[in-house]
């Protein structure tokens, strides 16, 4: 029986190429529903770098920065491929390098998360967010371990796993995850409570009119109405025309018919 020289595909390097590759699609791909009135956004990294649209009015400006979400996927693979350094030193830099793109995917899901709030909509995770999730921990393990001098990117997952050390190498990789964890854990709470903390949006602008759907009052602040969700329309926020009407009054109560009846006429005069 002739032995399979064929390369195995559980080698270090091929798995955090292919890994960074689904990373790199998943820039493309909606991580997050916005559900406002009767439209739901599907909210994407390219699709916030080029700005968010709800009605055909922008709701959220370009950013750009974004793009560093791409590029990281982009740039584990170009060093795999170089391979200019040391293992040990390459792997170092992947994980830090993923350790920061994930970090910025939290402060993503966190910012669109407030937007969603404060314009009063519901805000659901994806599939896509999670996959994107698992395989940027992958890669920071992979490269924790590399980096630790625990394997190399040239070895073979599936040998190591199946040979005579896969306690040993298990209880490490184990270890090297609860690190990993508690330090990416600390990382994304500190820069969440700095997003968090920063000025609080206005709960109490000027009221500008009412809402033609329900009659509450909406301030000049809110793009959708607070207690109903319907969408406030452009001439109230551009101030054109006059506010809606207020609800009517109610006409007074008239009292008895007889007593108003004798309230209007006047008494007869006897000469």
């Amino acid at each position: 029986m002739q032995n399979d020289s064929r390369p195995s595909v559980f080698i270090v390097q091929k798995i955090i190429k292919i890994l960074s590759v689904i990373c790199f699609i998943m820039v493309f791909c909606p991580a997050f529903l916005v559900s406002c009135s009767d439209q739901t956004l599907h909210i994407s990294v390219m699709k916030t770098v080029s700005g968010i649209s709800v009605y055909g009015e922008q709701v959220s400006k370009p950013q750009p920065v974004l793009l560093l979400l791409a590029a990281a996927p982009v740039a584990f693979f170009v060093l795999l491929e170089l391979r200019k350094w040391t293992d040990k030193k390459t792997g170092r830099i992947i994980a830090i390098c993923a350790g920061i793109d994930l970090v910025l995917w939290m402060i993503f899901k966190s910012v669109v998360k407030k937007e969603a709030n404060e314009n009063y909509c519901q805000f659901r995770t994806t599939g896509w967010y999670v996959l994107n999730f698992i395989c940027l921990l992958l890669i920071i393990l992979l490269g924790v371990l590399v980096a630790l001098d625990k394997m190399t990117l040239d070895t073979d997952l599936k040998s190591m796993i199946s040979g005579s050390d896969t306690k040993d190498a298990i209880n490490k990789m184990s270890s090297a995850v609860g690190q990993m964890s508690s330090a990416v854990s600390k990382m994304a709470g500190d820069a969440a409570a700095k997003m968090e903390n920063k000025a609080a949006p206005s709960s109490g602008g000027d009221t500008i009119g009412f809402c033609p759907n329900c009659g509450k009052p909406i301030d000049a602040e809110s793009n959708f109405c607070p207690y109903c969700g319907a969408k406030i329309p452009v001439h109230l926020k551009k101030g054109s025309a006059a506010p809606a009407e207020t609800p009517a009054q109610a006409k007074p109560e008239t009292d008895n018919p007889e007593t108003s009846k004798q309230a209007t006429t006047k008494p007869d005069k006897t000469e």
